[in-house]
């Protein structure tokens, strides 16, 4: 009798051994399933937030005019809020550098239990059409401007275009000459000999085709009154009859003048490729302020960023 009590009792210990391991399994493959759930759940809300996050930036990158990512500060970042409906917060904070480089950080997340959040880092640049202008009259050929021209320089911007002293009035190519009043400073730089200056090479051209704020008028022109913002870009003569206020970049392959009546008011640039016969430039009764910051406004406007390839990152959280 006590033998066979004994092996009752083995049986009983391995019976409740044996429903303990498989208690354990099932309790393991219970936190497995749910431990797998859950890393699902979270890598679903992860891929949707940097999914999210994508289309921000693709969002902000494809319409510059709308952010207004030409005139943005230098070095101070814009927080731009984008409307994602898989996500319950999604923006793109932008910071414009030198060189025109833009530094566009895009911060998507998913709330709930299995809430998820990523950040897309990415280096973006404005395409560079051409140099700024070096004065507010840039011209390759000879420059006559009357009494009652008036010419002065904004000193106020940003370091990487912020024009200063009495330079930057009037820049001639070498072998022009200027017939300017006292109080206007004219002088010699090569690169107004430069066909980059007058945006006359090919690619310039291309670029300038179909760029935002840009009017192309082809042939002489005159103006006989009105405004202008942006650049204007004639080729040919441009005459003022008129009233004229502009605001931006004035290029001209043929020689810009004042007729009777013609007043200029400008705040920017005013340029001429033209070499001669003649004057490229004869200006009766006009006012010029050199803006280099807003010329180069103008042509950030024109020409949209592009992503710089390999220079881009994510932060996973």
């Amino acid at each position: 009798m006590s033998v066979r009590r004994s092996r009752r009792g083995i049986a009983l210990v391995a019976a409740l051994t044996l429903l303990t391991l498989s208690g354990i399994v099932v309790a393991a493959l219970v936190a497995s399933s749910v431990t797998a759930q859950r890393a699902m759940r979270l890598g679903r809300s992860g891929a949707t937030a940097l999914a999210s996050a994508e289309y921000a930036l693709s969002t902000v990158l494809a319409d510059p005019s709308t952010y207004q990512l030409a005139t943005l500060p230098l070095g101070a970042a814009r927080r731009l809020d984008i409307v994602v409906s898989q996500t319950s917060t999604a923006h793109v904070a932008v910071t414009r550098l030198r060189h025109g480089i833009l530094w566009l950080v895009a911060d998507a997340g998913v709330a709930g239990i299995d809430s998820g959040e990523r950040r897309i880092n990415v280096i973006a640049q404005f395409p560079n059409i051409g140099p700024l202008p070096v004065a507010a009259i840039e011209s390759r050929g000879d420059v006559v401007l009357a009494g009652d021209v008036t010419i002065s320089t904004d000193t106020v911007g940003d370091v990487d275009c912020v024009a200063h002293g009495a330079a930057g009035l009037v820049v001639l190519a070498p072998g022009a000459t200027a017939d300017v009043p006292a109080a206007v400073h004219a002088e010699t730089r090569a690169v107004a000999a430069d066909s980059n200056s007058y945006f006359l090479m090919a690619p310039q051209r291309s670029m300038l085709a179909t760029a935002a704020g840009v009017t192309h008028v082809i042939g002489d022109t005159t103006i006989s009154g009105g405004s202008f913002d942006g650049m204007l870009l004639v080729d040919g003569a441009l005459t003022i009859a008129g009233p004229f206020v502009v605001t931006g970049l004035v290029v001209a392959t043929g020689p810009i003048r004042t007729a009777a009546g013609g007043v200029l008011n400008a705040r920017g640039s005013i340029v001429s490729a033209h070499a001669g016969p003649g004057a490229a430039f004869d200006l009766k009764t006009a006012t010029i302020r050199f803006d280099p910051c807003l010329v180069g406004a103008v042509l950030r406007r024109a020409a949209p960023p592009r992503r710089v390839r390999d220079r881009s990152w994510a932060e996973l959280f």
